[in-house]
């Protein structure tokens, strides 16, 4: 997956703002940023938390069962049901985006995506009404 959006990186039009970013979005800026002008404003810009926002009220346009979550409140939760599940503990660091902690995490032991993948299923079942993935299954967005 990070293959096919580095390929395609070519295809955003090229910004002096992401120059040094891995991801951009569609715009060709960087999926978050913060910056301090000189009169002491602060400006931000989340493109994932944007997104997310955009999924969740698709997903409750379909008069689903749909929970209206925070971005944050989705990671905390997914956070916390993968550390329960014993199938998937070990990939909840992995699911937080944090960095391996040791050295055989980062050098030794290589996780499985099919079981990564399985995690993901799993978490979306707990999270989401099955009407839901019918939905997506259909095509509906």
């Amino acid at each position: 997956m990070l293959d096919r959006e580095i390929a395609d990186r070519g295809k955003y039009p090229k910004r002096a703002e992401s120059a040094n970013c891995l991801l951009v979005n569609q715009s060709g800026y960087p999926l978050w940023s913060e910056s301090v002008a000189d009169d002491g404003k602060c400006s931000k810009s989340d493109n994932i938390t944007s997104a997310f926002k955009r999924l969740i009220a698709k997903l409750r346009g379909t008069n689903l069962d749909a929970p209206a979550i925070s971005y944050y409140q989705f990671r905390k939760t997914s956070a916390s049901l993968i550390a329960n599940e014993p199938r998937f503990r070990t990939y909840n660091s992995l699911w937080l985006g944090h960095a391996p902690q040791t050295m055989g995490d980062q050098s030794y032991n290589a996780l499985d995506d099919g079981i990564l993948d399985g995690c993901i299923a799993w978490l979306h079942d707990k999270i989401f009404p099955q009407e839901a993935a019918d939905s997506v299954k259909m095509g509906k967005f």
